[in-house]
């Protein structure tokens, strides 16, 4: 014999509601009552630590009754698991005890630790990567181009690496993009902020361009030294993507030689 429920509208056996009578029994099932009489109160009882506590110290959960979990957030975080002490732990993989150092902490509990071990884990992640990598190529360039919309100084390292990575094309770059530049991405924003027309902004990036004063072409790239010369921030400046295009590279003296005092000033300023 069977009856719905007033509250979750689920037909349930009679024996999952209480009497109201010997005939009747009443319309919610017990779950709902309990349930309700839980959040009504708004507090509940740890099963461990026997303390009543308001319902956000505990962590929902769908298949209890009242949609709680028993033990609260506190009692969860401070539990003790199989094979876990404070000193060593079994990784569930490999099934080997290891000193607790082996195994990282858990992003979301600072006091637990993954149940797979330090080098299990790497092999786990190495190995999802190997049978995601399309997936994960799509997401990270979903990512990045979100990113690019909204972060200025990453949309700037990102153009210089390839920038960088075409003009060295085949030779030996050792150096980093920063210190090629030789100072950080937010100084070197700075820096071609300080020369912009009027009409420039870095709303408008992609309109203008970032040029070397002296051309790329110029420099020997199988020597870091060059390499240096080229990419060193003194080097850039920002110019209307139409110009930039179209300019050969030929070296302009007379470009250099006022680039140079600009920058020199610039330096200069900033250090007083």
């Amino acid at each position: 014999m069977s009856k719905i429920c007033n509250e979750c509208n689920i037909e349930k056996s009679v024996d999952l509601f209480h009497k109201r009578n010997k005939i009747e029994h009443k319309g919610k099932c017990k779950e709902c009552i309990y349930k309700i009489s839980v959040l009504d109160i708004g507090k509940k009882k740890c099963t461990q630590c026997n303390n009543e506590k308001p319902l956000e110290c505990f962590s929902k959960f769908k298949r209890n009754k009242c949609g709680y979990r028993g033990n609260c957030k506190e009692c969860e975080n401070n539990k003790v698991y199989k094979g876990e002490n404070e000193n060593n732990k079994i990784c569930i993989k490999c099934n080997i005890e290891k000193p607790i150092n082996d195994f990282y902490l858990r992003k979301k509990n600072s006091n637990r630790y993954n149940n797979y071990c330090k080098k299990c884990d790497y092999e786990k992640q190495k190995n999802y990567r190997k049978n995601n990598k399309e997936e994960l190529n799509l997401k990270n360039r979903e990512q990045q181009k979100e990113r690019l919309k909204t972060d200025i100084e990453f949309k700037i390292k990102r153009n210089l690496g390839r920038r960088l990575h075409h003009a060295l094309n085949n030779n030996l770059k050792k150096l980093k993009t920063k210190e090629l530049l030789d100072c950080s991405i937010e100084y070197f924003k700075n820096w071609i902020s300080y020369q912009f027309e009027d009409w420039m902004s870095w709303e408008n990036y992609g309109e203008w361009q970032l040029d070397h004063v002296k051309p790329c072409a110029s420099f020997d790239m199988t020597k870091i030294e060059e390499q240096q010369d080229c990419f060193h921030w003194k080097n850039y400046r920002p110019l209307s993507k139409k110009i930039n295009i179209s300019k050969s590279n030929k070296i302009d003296d007379e470009l250099i030689k006022q680039h140079k005092i600009l920058s020199d000033n610039y330096e200069k300023n900033i250090i007083n």
